[in-house]
């Protein structure tokens, strides 16, 4: 049984979001998870697991997943079988941005030479809630 969430402890939905900020779930997966079947919590996984690794492949590639999830666990970065290692990388991003040198020694490697990790950490997360929230309202619409 599931029973985690995508939750990373940024949630603005109680500020009237409909689309996390943090986890980028919709307001209703993120009130109701508690209710779901496993079956309905692994199609929100899935889901967010193609918005990250869509969003992400347009800046990175995970060239070593097996080195990414060693070297997360530095930056206390939980590493869920669930998730891509684009969500790993994700992950890493917004908690060791500021500290990482070389982000090839974590198994990852820039399509673009960005020397500020921070500002790309902004980047893929503005595109990651923008992404989210045209998810949501095509899923408004059905």
């Amino acid at each position: 049984m599931l029973t985690d969430t995508p939750c990373i402890g940024v949630c603005s939905t109680i500020y009237g979001d409909m689309v996390c900020r943090g986890c980028k779930r919709f307001y209703d997966e993120i009130i109701d998870w508690n209710s779901y079947s496993d079956e309905e919590k692994l199609t929100v996984l899935s889901r967010l697991n193609q918005l990250y690794e869509t969003t992400l492949s347009q800046f990175l590639i995970v060239v070593d997943a097996t080195l990414l999830q060693r070297r997360c666990q530095r930056f206390n970065v939980k590493i869920r079988a669930e998730f891509t290692p684009y969500f790993w990388a994700y992950q890493l991003l917004r908690e060791g941005a500021e500290k990482i040198q070389d982000i090839c020694k974590y198994g990852i490697m820039l399509k673009q030479r960005h020397t500020d990790l921070k500002a790309l950490y902004r980047q893929i997360d503005d595109q990651l809630f923008a992404a989210a929230i045209q998810q949501q309202a095509l899923a408004t619409v059905d």
